[in-house]
């Protein structure tokens, strides 16, 4: 029995994701808040110099989300792509958006929290154990290790698999009531549902892959393979800093191409003697392509062909491990609970952000396709001045030069990756120039030569940051810069009821008191400098502007007049405001009229200038047409529609 109730929605971010999840081409960020799923749309504001963060649903889900994994269906609802979250003790859900219902719907459900998984008396319990989970590139399957040295292979080839419920789970036992079928919640074997999958899932232990492979760390499927191919990073023995001088270097990274229909897989290579603080694989896509191997100390980069290439951070890297690593020790850099994310550029860039809050960039040297260097440089000081960051606990890749980064001990925050575009000069082609009629002088054909150079030699035609020479000078990956973020009062570290009055405003004399006997909730939060303050209350203060009198006012409606006018507190740009107002009141008499309004110079005044009749009735409804600009107006009897001009 839980005697509890939550006050305070979950504030710190656990995990995030970027994919078209409402559409096939809407660009969407799904947050996971622990047990609260919220799913945002990214708009670019501001001449497409900014990306903001607008809400479209929350969910509260049955359990605490652990990661997040992005599936592409053949087909879906909405067109865009599913959703496979991870929830602890062994579950995972995949849901997709429903247009007709504006909401998620979950098409599968899965578990694995069988007491003959957990045989062995000795083993911790599931909520004890680090769950991972990961999806192939192609969205053939996924793998989830769960438990200590439990793998579960998910087909995803078809739309549902023999774990799969019907397509909506909570009408499932009506529908299928209906139709002739009962509802299949199965953990493995077949199922008796009609859409059961060609092949089925299955659990295995991870000593099928490899005899040895008894402590995995961590698990990932790679690129560029034909076959579903997973890469594990694991020891043979338990990693133990006590223990180093008998168990130094006994991390062993191996590659497994896994066949579903035989339920077998095939070792393609392996990799041993790696550092024992090795713990995070990251799949790198071309052109870099490979794997990524993150320890605290150094970071490792492993081709398909097996050829390591890897960089000492500190002075720790080469005291701690034999391993053959280039000496990077001058940058100090200490990677223990960073994070990292692609930069999305044609270099292959990444963004390291951390546990202290600081931020690099993490560059690779290309020779062909093969990597023959990697180097790691802090932004530029001063860059970054503006905000503060902190251990992030989950980053998100939002495309266009644009990075979500989650926190769980500060605000969340959408960075822009570039400077500004008035910074930005664009350098036009030739072809350009010869289709506007604009003749070549002699300076612009010696920047067309360059230009010819640089596109025989593709390889160093692209500046630092990774975008074309000539279409982005300037610009530079080491400028960060806040767009947007996610408010957080997570961590709590102490509470405090009390009564907080507040002083009356003299310059509205006639608005109410405030009630003080209202208790308040303060918050001490944050760690560091993100840590504050935060007063949390049951109701929301507004604060009021002006008022206006309407005797027996019972509805108000606004809306945009569609005409623009300058935005008068940055002095720049054109934007629509909510300039109209339709008011539904009664008379003394008790009769239903409606009043037209304009906002004219921060005052309201009546319209007279229209084919609006406020005599013919009280409003019910209005409503707003943006593709034909018409407003629709709904009185008892009758419908009425207006155009932009009247």
């Amino acid at each position: 029995m839980q005697c509890y109730t939550e006050l305070i929605p979950p504030s710190g971010v656990t995990a995030a994701l970027s994919l078209p999840f409402t559409s096939s081409g809407a660009n969407n960020l799904v947050v996971a808040r622990t047990s609260l799923l919220q799913i945002f749309t990214v708009e670019h504001v501001n001449n497409e110099q900014d990306a903001k963060l607008i809400l479209v649903a929350e969910y509260n889900l049955a359990g605490t989300a652990t990661s997040l994994g992005r599936v592409k269906p053949h087909s879906s609802k909405s067109g865009g792509d599913a959703i496979l979250v991870a929830l602890r003790d062994a579950k995972l859900s995949l849901i997709e958006w429903d247009p007709a219902l504006h909401s998620i719907t979950t098409s599968s459900i899965h578990y694995y929290e069988q007491d003959d998984l957990q045989a062995s008396p000795w083993q911790p319990d599931l909520s004890d154990c680090v769950s991972r989970l990961t999806i192939d590139p192609s969205s053939r399957c996924a793998a989830f290790n769960f438990g200590v040295n439990h793998l579960a292979i998910i087909p995803l080839s078809h739309t549902s698999d023999d774990l799969a419920l019907d397509d909506d789970f909570d009408t499932a036992g009506n529908e299928d009531a209906h139709n002739g079928h009962s509802p299949t919640k199965t953990s493995d074997g077949p199922a008796d549902s009609h859409h059961a999958s060609n092949h089925p899932s299955f659990v295995l232990p991870t000593t099928a892959l490899d005899p040895g492979l008894l402590h995995p760390v961590d698990i990932a499927f790679l690129h560029e393979y034909r076959d579903p191919t997973i890469g594990i990073l694991y020891s043979t023995a338990a990693r133990s800093s006590n223990m180093a001088p008998e168990r130094k270097d006994v991390t062993i990274y191996a590659v497994y191409a896994l066949d579903l229909e035989q339920k077998a897989s095939t070792s393609l290579q392996s990799v041993q003697k790696l550092p024992n603080d090795l713990c995070r694989i990251i799949p790198l896509p071309l052109p870099v392509g490979g794997t990524l191997l993150v320890g605290s100390n150094e970071i490792i980069h492993i081709d398909q062909g097996g050829k390591s290439n890897a960089i000492a951070l500190n002075e720790f890297a080469r005291e701690c491990s034999a391993f053959s690593m280039a000496d990077h020790s001058d940058a100090r850099v200490k990677l223990e609970g960073c994070q990292i994310e692609h930069l999305g550029n044609v270099n292959g860039d990444m963004l390291v952000i951390l546990q202290n809050g600081e931020t690099a960039i993490l560059s690779f040297r290309m020779d062909g396709r093969s990597l023959s260097g990697m180097s790691l440089r802090r932004t530029m000081e001063g860059s970054s001045s503006n905000f503060s960051l902190g251990a992030a606990t989950c980053t998100a890749h939002l495309g266009q030069g644009y990075v979500f980064v989650g926190s769980e001990e500060l605000d969340s925050v959408v960075l822009a990756t570039g400077k500004r575009a008035t910074q930005l000069k664009r350098t036009a082609s030739r072809a350009q120039l010869h289709a506007n009629g604009i003749g070549i002088d002699q300076d612009d054909e010696n920047d067309q030569s360059e230009e010819d150079d640089d596109d025989l030699y593709a390889g160093n035609s692209h500046g630092q940051n990774g975008g074309a020479l000539g279409e982005t000078v300037g610009s530079s990956t080491d400028h960060l810069r806040v767009t947007d973020r996610l408010p957080s009062i997570a961590p709590i570290n102490d509470i405090a009821f009390g009564v907080l009055g507040k002083r009356k405003r003299e310059d509205l004399p006639d608005l109410e008191g405030y009630n003080r006997d209202e208790t308040e909730l303060a918050v001490a939060y944050g760690r560091g400098r993100s840590g504050g303050i935060a007063f949390v209350s049951r109701k929301l203060e507004p604060n009021v502007v002006k008022r206006i009198k309407f005797d027996d006012m019972t509805g108000i409606w606004c809306f945009s007049s569609m005409t623009s006018s300058q935005d008068n507190t940055t002095g720049e740009g054109y934007t629509l405001v909510d300039d109209l107002v339709i008011v539904s009141h009664t008379t003394y008499d008790g009769v239903g009229k409606s009043s037209l309004l304009r906002l004219i110079d921060g005052e309201l005044q009546p319209r007279g200038d229209s084919e609006f009749d406020g005599s013919a009735g009280p409003t019910i409804g209005v409503g707003k047409l943006d593709r034909t600009n018409h407003t629709v107006q709904v009185l008892p009897t009758e419908i009425r529609v207006y155009d932009a001009g009247k």
